[in-house]
Formats: C-alpha cells, sequence, structure tokens
C-alpha cells in the first residue's frame, strides 16, 4: 500500500452521491444487514485507531473554553479500481494493475467565508487531499478500506490542522481535545462510509458549531 499527500484545485460543494457509475460487482455478496454492520464495524476500529494517533500529535495548546468561529468541512472522495503504474518522473501512465486508488480531499471553511443563498464558500486554501491505493481484486467493502482508511485519515486530519493553524494566526485560539477528537471522528466517519459505498464519487458537508 502506497500514500501520498498533495492539494487539490477547488471546493465541491453540492452534495450529491453518484452510485451510477463504477460499481464493483461483488461475488457473494452478504446481505446488506450484515454487509453495514461489518463495514460499521471497521469504520469505528479506524476512528477509534485515528483519535489515539491525532491526541499524541496535537501541535496546539487549547482548551475547551476558546471561543470557535462555526465553520464546515467541505470534503471529496473518489475511487478508482485500478492502480496507475507512473514512470519515473511520476507525470505519465505506463500501465495499470488490479486494485484500488482512493483520493479523499478536506477543506475546513469558517463560517465568514461562507456567503449562503446556495453560493460556493470562499476558500482559504487548497483542500488537504490524499492518495492511497490497495492491490488485489476488491471483492468486498473490507477490502477498500486498506486503501480508504489511510486517504481519509490523511485528508481530515492535514484539513483540520490547516484550518487550526490559520485560526490560531488570525484569532489567537485553535480547538480543544474534545473539539477537535469530536471533528475528526465525523470526518472520518462520513468520508470512510462514502469510501467503501459502491460508487466512484462523492461529496459531503459537515457544518459544526461549538
Amino acid at each position: 500500500m502506497r500514500a501520498k499527500v498533495g492539494a487539490g484545485r477547488d471546493v465541491v460543494v453540492d452534495v450529491h452521491g453518484d452510485e451510477s457509475h463504477g460499481a464493483v460487482a461483488v461475488a457473494g455478496e452478504p446481505r446488506p444487514r450484515m454487509r453495514a454492520t461489518v463495514a460499521a464495524a471497521t469504520l469505528s476500529a479506524l476512528v477509534a485507531l485515528t483519535l489515539a494517533d491525532g491526541a499524541r500529535a496535537a501541535k496546539y495548546d487549547a482548551t475547551f473554553d476558546d471561543p470557535v468561529e462555526p465553520f464546515t468541512i467541505y470534503g471529496t472522495v473518489e475511487k478508482q479500481f485500478a492502480i496507475n503504474v507512473m514512470d519515473e518522473s511520476g507525470r505519465k501512465i505506463i500501465g495499470r494493475r488490479r486494485g484500488m486508488t482512493a483520493t479523499a480531499c478536506a477543506n475546513v471553511v469558517p463560517a465568514s467565508s461562507i456567503p449562503g443563498n446556495g453560493r460556493p464558500p470562499r476558500a482559504l486554501r487548497a483542500p488537504a487531499c490524499s492518495t492511497a491505493t490497495v492491490e488485489g481484486e476488491i471483492t468486498s467493502q473490507k477490502q477498500m478500506l486498506p486503501a480508504c482508511a489511510p486517504a481519509c485519515k490523511a485528508s481530515c486530519s492535514a484539513g483540520l490542522q490547516e484550518y487550526i493553524d490559520g485560526a490560531k494566526v488570525s484569532t489567537g485560539f485553535g480547538l480543544g481535545k474534545e473539539q477537535r477528537e469530536k471533528v475528526m471522528r465525523a470526518c472520518l466517519t462520513t468520508c470512510g462510509k462514502d469510501c467503501t459505498k459502491s460508487g466512484k464519487f462523492y461529496d459531503f458537508i459537515i457544518p459544526f458549531r461549538f
């Protein structure tokens, strides 16, 4: 499994899920209730591990009572059921391998940059994006997680940290531990759930007010 983090170009605002293209043909697929139970269990494990890592890697000191401007996470998840083989420069595709590539992006936008009336927000920075791959034949949601989990974790964590760093510079306040964990849990759960769906592309919006 390989992962790399980069920056996207824009923020997607419209909420929709494309489940009509790129669906995975699953051999011996379990019943919907069983499939949902497995997905919920694996996502819960991902969230628990990530929150533990985030608590150890926090780069700021803040209290839960610090004033925090309302903000919204704008995220996207895109999947490709193949792994591109690149040349030495990393710019040209020279082949493909069996597997799955997941790309997740997250951008945290303060309420003051969201005009309302259905208009797109004014992004202060490019979204934080991460791409991860898993090799082999993908026949279940569980097999998607080795790509979905690191992509969602890296994009949610980086997007939130960039927002916190900017907020500390402009206002002097960050997020407390409990606030950060709440935001990360919501971002990871939503991103991971969308990533393991059958469609190729999803976007999501998560508003927060503390």
